[in-house]
């Protein structure tokens, strides 16, 4: 899912992730295969780990055009075990006339200091810099896919360091789930409707649990 204060903060959350590093890691590798229409996860290429707002490294297209239907791409998990090795497995439709490439991305949007998991990830940091992990989108995972177009995958997304460390604190974590479909030109296509939901058509919580 990507919710509409996501759109109005790109340029600032770039802005300041980019300042101060906080959210930002090396990607962890997702190597398990996809399966039903899908490919194997290839880690976190290059447009994996520029796609989102705390990074602003690609030209970014919201899916509101013909070309770019925000109903190319559907969530169909709204809740999954996340394994020793930080990796877990969503489900997603491709409804595009062509396959569904590019990536997800785990992000959390933290806006106080003391009600978010992901916050934590800075806490260590000097008291002069934690304001820069306020306010902003931490990046906490992400890995490639590619799902055939008009079918149904399984694909595999891996947790960074921050991830993991934060859902290690409680064994639950609820993040956002961002999809960037590569549009044409090496456009980052944001699909802003990425989210699960219910029999009824309502919107659900995304939910990640630590295995035991």
């Amino acid at each position: 899912m990507v919710p509409c204060n996501m759109r109005r903060s790109l340029a600032a959350a770039a802005l300041v992730i980019a300042a101060s590093g906080c959210g930002s890691s090396p990607s962890t590798s997702g190597g398990s295969p996809s399966t039903s229409g899908g490919s194997p996860s290839t880690g976190c290429s290059a447009f994996c780990e520029q796609a989102g707002p705390e990074q602003g490294g690609l030209a970014i297209e919201s899916c509101t055009s013909r070309r770019y239907p925000c109903q190319m791409l559907s969530l169909l998990t709204s809740s999954a075990a996340v394994d020793g090795d930080g990796r877990f497995r969503i489900r997603v439709r491709c409804g595009w006339e062509r396959d569904c490439s590019g990536a997800v991305v785990v992000l959390k949007y933290v806006t106080n200091q003391g009600e978010n998991e992901a916050f934590h990830a800075c806490a260590k940091r000097p008291a002069t810099q934690r304001q820069a992990c306020v306010d902003a989108w931490f990046r906490l995972g992400g890995s490639d896919f590619t799902a055939r177009r008009r079918s149904t995958a399984s694909i595999t997304v891996a947790l960074n360091t921050q991830g993991s460390q934060a859902l290690g604190r409680t064994g639950v974590l609820r993040p956002d789930i961002s999809a960037h479909i590569k549009g044409d030109q090496g456009k980052d296509v944001v699909v802003t409707d990425f989210r699960p939901r219910a029999s009824a058509g309502t919107p659900q919580p995304f939910t990640l649990t630590a295995r035991g």
